[in-house]
């Protein structure tokens, strides 16, 4: 998956599949609904910020051009 930039940048946005509990294991590790939403709330927060610091820095060399 690819989240488009306005400098033309492609950022690379890692999706990973929560995978299914396998039956074999003896305890299955199971991830709070809650924390599961705020690690992607944080990943999305960090994403923002970058896209903001790419755009600041596009806008910077056009303007310096």
């Amino acid at each position: 998956m690819y989240r488009k930039v306005a400098s033309g940048v492609q950022i690379k946005v890692l999706v990973q599949p929560i995978k299914p509990d396998r039956v074999n294991e003896k305890q299955p590790r199971r991830i709070p609904q809650r924390l599961r939403k705020n690690e992607m709330l944080i990943s999305l927060n960090s994403l923002k910020i970058i896209t903001f610091i790419l755009n600041t820095a596009w806008v910077i060399r056009m303007i310096k051009i």
